[in-house]
């Protein structure tokens, strides 16, 4: 299967090859997981970020406001890749039995047709003592994040308009499930 392309391009998280029968450009990259974070009395947690690939001139910052996410850099399970971005994003200290996979565990295509990147998406409930209580800049620093957290209640959330894929489905996801009561109010 893989003499059908050829190697264009390779750095980092990404890799551009050529489908010689088609003639497709497909650009292979790492998968990802976002985990929505809704943090018992306190409301719901989010991250604000640069993101430079969105540095245009409606937003000149790149600023983004996400759930906490990560690419597969490292040998981790889905589980483990979301435990290690939220003590890197948010200083938050969950277990695995708090994560729950939406879409029954299976990732979902980002962008079908250029691009091999998968989402898990997830949903994880905390109780305020698991978050560290220090407000700081978060993120890697050798990755040059410079993280943001917000704690938003559930009324501004309902309100919020978002210019990211996975924030926006996983909010939808967790408004649908909380008018029907799943969730602690």
């Amino acid at each position: 299967m893989q003499d059908q392309f050829e190697k264009l391009f390779a750095n980092g998280f990404i890799t551009v090859e050529k489908h010689i029968p088609t003639g497709f450009t497909v650009v292979r990259s790492s998968d990802a997981v976002a985990v929505f974070i809704l943090v018992k009395n306190r409301g719901v947690l989010l991250i604000k970020q640069c993101r430079p690939a969105l540095i245009s001139e409606e937003n000149p910052t790149g600023e983004l406001i996400e759930t906490v996410a990560g690419r597969f850099d490292v040998n981790l399970s889905p589980a483990q890749l979301i435990i290690k971005e939220v003590e890197e994003e948010v200083g938050g200290h969950i277990t695995e039995n708090q994560v729950f996979f939406l879409n029954n565990g299976i990732p979902l295509a980002v962008g079908a047709g250029l691009i091999t990147d998968q989402i898990y998406l997830a949903y994880a409930e905390v109780d305020e003592s698991q978050i560290e209580q220090t407000e700081r800049t978060f993120g890697h620093p050798k990755e040059g994040e410079k993280i943001t957290r917000m704690f938003v209640s559930i009324d501004e959330l309902k309100k919020m308009t978002f210019h990211d894929l996975k924030t926006f489905a996983l909010v939808q996801w967790f408004l649908r499930e909380y008018e029907t009561e799943r969730f602690i109010k």
